[in-house]
């Protein structure tokens, strides 16, 4: 987690660990995924301060349309995860699965011996 842009963006990680860590992490697919899943096509609101101003956590495209609220898909574009591909993350979420599992049977191969 420490490398998949959870507790610190990727963008923000020393180079060292952002250009190897970072992309062999399932976590980071992983994160991306459940993220892109949870909030895409949402709209939350927003609080309304006592002087009627509107407050979100997040800069809010609806707020210039008039609308106290935000949309999930402004929070994606926040997290730098928008535009990603179900079929790609899944696939490297399994390949990484499988080559994790063969490594290991691997190490058990020559442990035995």
């Amino acid at each position: 987690m420490s490398v998949g842009g959870y507790f610190i963006r990727a963008v923000n990680l020393p180079r060292f660990w952002y250009y190897w860590a970072h992309f062999i992490d399932f976590q980071t697919y992983a994160f991306d995924l459940l993220t892109y899943n949870d909030f895409h096509g949402l709209v939350l609101a927003c609080a309304t301060l006592e002087d009627g101003s509107c407050f979100c956590d997040y800069p809010s495209s609806l707020i210039a349309q008039g609308q106290c609220a935000l949309a999930g898909d402004d929070v994606l574009q926040n997290l730098q995860i928008s535009g990603i591909s179900f079929g790609l993350y899944t696939s490297i979420l399994l390949i990484i699965a499988l080559v994790y599992r063969v490594l290991l049977y691997v190490v058990l191969v020559f442990k035995k011996r």
